[in-house]
């Protein structure tokens, strides 16, 4: 598989976009993302939150950062959803990114960036 962008996420661990991935699934449902591969970066390297979703599948988080996309998208946050390694991988493995006008509901808070108060 062709690698789209390799990471780490704000604890270090090494985080990996295939570009099937990017292009067969995230810009095929959200071609607004076309372009944003530095916006998702920053969301894993530096989110504001990080989630657990409530339907847990494996060992997925959810990073959620504001304000790291341009105008009109200044108001919602990227949000960058992330597979971690459970068997002999090595890196986790970036499932989706998209918009989104609010954090979703139900899920469980793990981390928040220090410097942010909810």
């Amino acid at each position: 598989m062709v690698c789209e962008f390799d990471t780490v996420d704000y604890q270090g661990v090494p985080l990996r976009c295939f570009h099937e991935r990017w292009d067969g699934h995230i810009l095929a449902r959200h071609p607004y993302m076309a372009n944003q591969q530095a916006a998702v970066i920053t969301a894993l390297r530096d989110p504001y939150f990080v989630f657990i979703p409530a339907e847990q599948q494996g060992n997925r988080r959810l990073y959620y950062r504001p304000l790291v996309l341009r105008p009109p998208h200044t108001n919602y946050y990227l949000l960058a959803v992330a597979d971690y390694p459970t068997g002999r991988r090595q890196f986790g493995v970036v499932i989706t990114a998209y918009f989104r006008q609010r954090i979703r509901v139900g899920d469980t808070l793990i981390w928040t960036k220090p410097s942010i108060r909810i």
